[in-house]
Formats: structure tokens, sequence, C-alpha cells
């Protein structure tokens, strides 16, 4: 199985001789994105190591993969692997292209949409409590459809923790969503809102690592690698 956004799990077949490569354009394919060296996507692997995760090249042998995956299992737990310990698999964007973005096609711009939720919920888009409750309200709009009547906790709960920034919920005294605002609003409408207002950020679809300063241990600075430069 492969894992998309949130929870979602697309099955793959292989077999011995599957390629990477292959795994890949089979996915692509079958979800409706482009090529990988047009949609930039990629496929990772749950490193037991790091915990983070792991770029898997285009020549790489699924099964290979697989099975230094289970030794590096064996040696983090010396040797105690269950049996329903499982290597997951990722497609990620690997590459964010701007001169591309044209040609995306719907599966990809809502892909986009969620890999953004996470990366709002990291705190690693700068938004203002008003717009981070205005983004919130649309991807309730995204999940949920239109607004009840009334809010449930649950449903509360589900959209703070999966598109607010965690570190906002501390200070800010969010206690309602303009959900029912945006009564009618179709899913396709609401990617394309999302995708307007976060392509405004003169940083959208960098990739952000975190990184240290010499000079002072305690600042938490990321670089953002871009497909024309490094910020």
């Amino acid at each position: 199985n492969t894992l998309l956004f949130g929870d979602n799990i697309q099955v793959v077949e292989f077999d011995g001789s599957t390629e990477i490569g292959q795994c890949l354009s089979s996915l692509c394919l079958k979800l409706g994105i482009r090529p990988a060296l047009l949609s930039g996507y990629a496929l990772y692997i749950d490193d037991p190591t790091t915990k983070g995760l792991q770029l898997l090249k285009g020549k790489q042998k699924l099964c290979d993969c697989l099975y230094e995956w289970e030794v590096r299992q064996r040696d983090v737990l010396r040797g105690r692997v269950s049996a329903d310990c499982n290597a997951t698999l990722s497609l990620r964007m690997r590459h964010y292209w701007r001169h591309l973005i044209c040609n995306e096609t719907a599966m990809e711009r809502s892909f986009l949409v969620w890999r953004m939720a996470e990366e709002l919920v990291c705190g690693r888009i700068p938004t203002s409590p008003q717009l981070a409750e205005q983004l919130a309200a649309l991807y309730a709009q995204l999940s949920y459809g239109d607004a009840p009547a009334q809010m449930t906790e649950e449903q509360f709960a589900f959209i703070t923790k999966q598109f607010y920034p965690s570190k906002m919920l501390d200070v800010a005294c969010l206690k309602s969503l303009s959900w029912s605002e945006l009564c009618g609003m179709g899913e396709a409408d609401a990617i394309r809102v999302i995708l307007q207002v976060l392509r405004k950020w003169p940083l959208f679809g960098c990739h952000l690592q975190a990184a240290g300063m010499r000079t002072s241990n305690e600042r938490k600075v990321f670089l953002a690698l871009a497909d024309t430069a490094v910020h």
C-alpha cells in the first residue's frame, strides 16, 4: 500500500523485478497525475532509524527497498520485529515547478492543497489569525461540504487539528469559523480559492528544511529550497 494525503491509501501491485520508477509511473497514471518529471512527485519510505522519510530512486527495485527497511527495522528493535510492523510508502511532491503549474491536473491541485494543510499546521506558512481562520473555514467546506446548523465538537476539533496552525491555538481565541458563509461552494472552487490565497506567499511550494545558525544555537531557521534558488 502507498500512503497518499491524510489517511488515503492506494494499493500497488509489484513483483520481484518491479523498479521504483515503474511503480511511480503506475501510481501517477492511476491517480490522474502527470509523469513524475513534470509533476515533481516521488516515492518515499519511512526510515526506522531517523523516523523520517527516505527518498527512493527510480532504478531501485521495490523488493530490495523493502528488504533494506526490514534490516534497519530489525537493527532498531534489536531483532524483534512483529508481524504487524509494515513499511509505509508515501507519494509526496519532491519538486514544485512554478513554470508548469498551468498544466496541473485536478488531482495534483487536490494533493497540493492537502500538503499545504500540513505546512499550515506546522506553522511553516506565515498567516495572521484572521487568514488562518478563513483558510480553516475553506478546508472545512472542502472536507465536509456545507456547514451544519451547529458545528459539533468533533468537527471543530478535527478542523482545528488538521487545518489550523498549532502554535496559534495556544494564543488565539478561536471559538467559531466563517464556515457557514461558504454555503454552496463546491470542492473544485474551495481548492481553487485556497491555492489562490496561498500562492501569494513568495515561498509557496518550496521545501523547507530546518537549519541552525553558527552564531546562535537557540535560533531556529529554515532553508527554503525552490526550483530556481535557495532562500
